[in-house]
Parts: structure tokens; sequence; C-alpha cells
């Protein structure tokens, strides 16, 4: 019996193939690559070169602009100020044009904020009469626009005006005199500071606001406006 040729090693064959592929990618040169499954076997060819891996670019997150006092506010921003009352004592203002603008409970209010307010206390009504129920008209006048004056800018406020008063409180003899007046929410203790509530000027009657504001230990929340009715 002829015996059977043995068969040829798989070692060789794997080389053979191998080498093939070296030879393959080799004649490729540059501008073209090989991707060899070495699992599988096979190889392909791919143009150019491996693509790198996508950069990544960081998310930049805007630096948030600071409005300085008196500047203009988005109508969102403003109401949650004026609902919020920050500790910083940032607050909001609405202008007669409708125009919120930033202000602070604790800092002198803008200019035109001072303005807008000193008008509204200059239109106040100024009662002419005598009698009593002139004199209870100007104390309410005096006491809702103290009041607003404290709504529309968060701050305490003395508000001085003119009302008919007597001065020696029988009400008998009713004449404008000066009246201090800090709204409902801030009533003045004219009993316990031993004096009445009336002065013959506006001069007499700030220099007695000063008295009782500038000792408060939150002096600075506070705001004195004199009103010149007309």
């Amino acid at each position: 019996m002829t015996p059977k040729e043995p068969p040829m090693p798989r070692r060789r064959t794997a080389i053979i193939v191998t080498s093939i592929a070296v030879v393959a990618v080799a004649a490729l040169g540059v501008g073209a690559y090989a991707v060899v499954d070495s699992m599988a076997g096979s190889f392909h060819i791919a143009g150019g070169k491996p693509a790198a891996a996508a950069e990544h670019t960081p998310t930049v997150t805007p630096t948030p602009t600071v409005v300085p006092l008196g500047g203009v506010l988005d109508e969102e921003t403003a109401l949650d100020l004026r609902r919020e009352m920050p500790d910083s004592g940032d607050f909001a203002y609405k202008m007669p044009d409708g125009r919120w603008v930033k202000t602070n409970r604790l800092q002198p209010m803008p200019a035109e904020v001072m303005a807008a307010e000193q008008a509204k206390a200059d239109a106040v009504p100024l009662q002419q009469g005598h009698g009593p129920q002139d004199a209870t008209a100007g104390l309410k006048a005096a006491n809702a626009a103290a009041g607003n004056f404290r709504y529309a800018t968060g701050k305490q406020v003395v508000f001085i005006s003119q009302v008919p008063l007597s001065a020696d409180r029988s009400g008998s003899t009713n004449v404008l005199q000066w009246n201090i007046d800090g709204g409902l929410e801030m009533r003045i203790p004219w009993e316990s500071l031993g004096r009445y509530n009336a002065f013959a000027s506006a001069d007499e009657a700030l220099a007695f606001a000063h008295q009782y504001v500038d000792p408060l230990p939150d002096v600075a929340n506070w705001d004195i406006v004199v009103a010149h009715q007309h």
C-alpha cells in the first residue's frame, strides 16, 4: 500500500496569510490603513487616517449681569425682588412710565425714584377748612400717602405734610399745621415722645423727625419726606 502524504502544517498557512496581509498593507502606503479582525482572520482597507476622538467642548455658563441701583429690571425679576425682599435690601420700584428700576431699602433711593415720590407727596390734597371733618380728611390723606410711599419703595417713612389741626387739641380753632405720619403699619408713638403731633413750621417738624429716626437701629431703612402741597 502506498503511504499517504502528510497534510501541510497549519502554522505555515497562518504565516502565509499574515504575510499577504502585511504586504497588502505595505502596498497601500500613506493615506490608507488596514483594520485586522484577528478573531475572524480577515481585514479591510479604509482610506485616510483613523478618525480622531471627538473633542469635548466645555459648556460656558454666562456670568449674570449685575444691575446697578437705578438700572432697569425686567418685570419678572422686579416682582421676585418685591415678593422675596432679600436681606441684601434689593428692591424694585415702578416708575410712572412703567419701567421697573432697581432700588435698595438700605441705601438712598436713586434720584429719579425720589423725584417721583416727591411729586406724589406734593400732590396730596391740602385741606383748607377749619372743622373737625377737615382735620380728619387731612390726616387720612397723609396716612394714605405714607402707606403708599412704604408700599412703593419698601422703606419706612416719616411723612410730613400740612393738615388743619388745633395747637391745643381742642379742635375748635383748626389751622394748617405740619403733621408727621408713618402710615398704618408704622405708628409713631407720640404720647411716649411727649409731643403733640402739630408743628408750626416744616423745619420744626423735620428737626423732630430726625430726633426720632436717627437713633433707630434700622435708620438706613427710613426716609423723611416733606410734602409741599399747593
